[in-house]
């Protein structure tokens, strides 16, 4: 008899077919399996051959055609859920997460996907969180996933997004290209459904679990190349317009040396197309730059710049009789540094008011002085109305540092309208005029 054949492994009571022959020598009523070409009896090992459950051949069996596989502890393992582990078949997936399995073992094992941490065997969007295996990645964004687990063990291809719009219509699935941000409460399937600024993993298919390493950008893309620069500068209101270098913007504007953190940071200036960490003015003194990032150039900071000395009057002298109600005022300027302005203010109440900035009259800038000394003056834009005392009081200011407003002095004020100049009363030849018509 040949293998497969038909056989009755006892024929006291006449023959009666109830096995398979097996190696051309032994009639076998239980499992068989295929090694290599041969049908042997049992399953020795947890190798995958071919395997019968049930041998017993009644004559209707004419070919090999097994029903299962064999797994470990040499059983024979037929239509059910069958995982590869180490080159050893199991018959579960228990203590197997993450293996190759075959949810229907079948006469052959052919994978169908990982073995999951509730024993399933899947083959779509799995996801792998803190050593565990699940279904897809619904709960589990900013996780590693696999797409297609069809073809070996459990190998990162994406990661888990859940912000809606996924291609199997949930809110969640597993992406494999392009990059995910994170708004802080779900992570994005691109930085155009974040925030600019917020965080971004460009390394979805080799990186684990999401990492931030870039920020998203205003053109939505995610920047991971290094430094990132804002369309404003420390002078002006922080901004959310992110660009990927200092080319984009203008010096002074800030920039980030380092957002491979997933986070931006105003640590730098702009300077040439370059960002260059923020550093004390010192040293920097003579550039327009905000190297340290105050909100003035240097230049105009402390540790450049020293307070312009306070103004000496020049003129008018302290209680000159003036008839001009538009009067020029003229004080001295000096600072060690800069050239500079001086602010003028004028009242009629008193000093005090003046150097306060109570009730005034008048208060203007003169033109910036040449030189670091020299004297400024300014000429009121509007007239005074009345006659009478008036009291002037100025500041020196660089262009970022001012001195104290100082008393200057005060002025009497004659003031002649214009209809006080028509009345006009002139004696001769013992005639009278007035406003040039006689007097009878």
């Amino acid at each position: 008899a040949s293998d497969v054949d038909p056989c009755e492994a006892d024929a006291s009571d006449g023959y009666s077919a109830n096995g398979m022959c097996v190696s051309g020598s032994t009639c076998q009523t239980a499992g068989v399996y295929l090694n290599g070409t041969t049908i042997t009896s049992g399953c020795t090992n947890g190798g995958g051959e071919a395997c019968y459950t049930d041998a017993q051949n009644d004559g209707s069996l004419t070919s090999w055609s097994p029903t299962g596989v064999c797994t470990s502890g040499s059983v024979c393992t037929a239509s059910t859920l069958v995982a590869l582990d180490g080159g050893t078949y199991y018959a579960t997936c228990s203590g197997h997460t993450g293996k190759a399995c075959d949810a229907d073992g079948g006469g052959s094992f052919s994978q169908t996907g990982v073995c999951l941490s509730d024993g399933t065997c899947d083959a779509v969007d799995v996801s792998l969180s803190a050593g565990s295996y699940y279904l897809n990645c619904d709960g589990y964004g900013g996780k590693q996933c696999e797409a297609d687990t069809s073809s070996g063990d459990f190998s990162q291809s994406g990661m888990c997004f859940d912000n809606g719009g996924a291609v199997d219509g949930t809110n969640f699935d597993c992406q494999t290209a392009g990059h995910i941000c994170f708004d802080g409460t779900n992570y994005q399937t691109s930085c155009a459904s974040c925030s600019t600024g917020n965080g971004c993993d460009s390394a979805i298919t080799t990186g684990g679990d999401y990492g931030a390493n870039g920020i998203c950008l205003s053109n939505s893309s995610c920047d991971d190349s290094g430094s990132a620069a804002k369309d404003c500068s420390y002078a002006e209101a922080d901004c959310a317009v992110y660009y990927s270098s200092c080319a984009s913007v203008n010096n002074n504007d800030r920039c980030d040396t380092d957002v491979t953190d997933g986070s931006f940071a105003n640590t730098g200036i702009c300077a040439a197309g370059v960002c260059t960490a923020l550093t004390a003015e010192t040293g920097n003194c003579a550039d327009t730059l905000d190297n340290d990032g105050d909100g003035g150039v240097d230049l105009y900071d402390t540790d450049c710049n020293n307070i312009p000395s306070i103004p000496v009057l020049v003129s008018p002298s302290d209680g000159t009789a003036l008839s001009d109600n538009t009067p020029t005022l003229s004080a001295s300027y000096t600072d060690s540094l800069q050239a500079g302005y001086t602010y003028y203010r004028i009242v009629s109440t008193s000093q005090s008011d003046c150097v306060n900035g109570s009730n005034l009259l008048i208060n203007g800038i003169s033109t910036k002085t040449i030189a670091q000394s020299g004297a400024t003056i300014y000429t009121p834009p509007i007239s005074l109305a009345n006659s009478g005392t008036y009291y002037w009081c100025a500041q020196n200011f660089d262009g970022y540092l001012s001195s104290a407003w100082t008393a200057m002095g005060s002025f009497t004020l004659t003031y002649t309208s214009e209809s006080d100049k028509n009345l006009n009363v002139e004696m001769g030849d013992g005639e009278t005029y007035y406003n040039g018509l006689e007097i009878q």
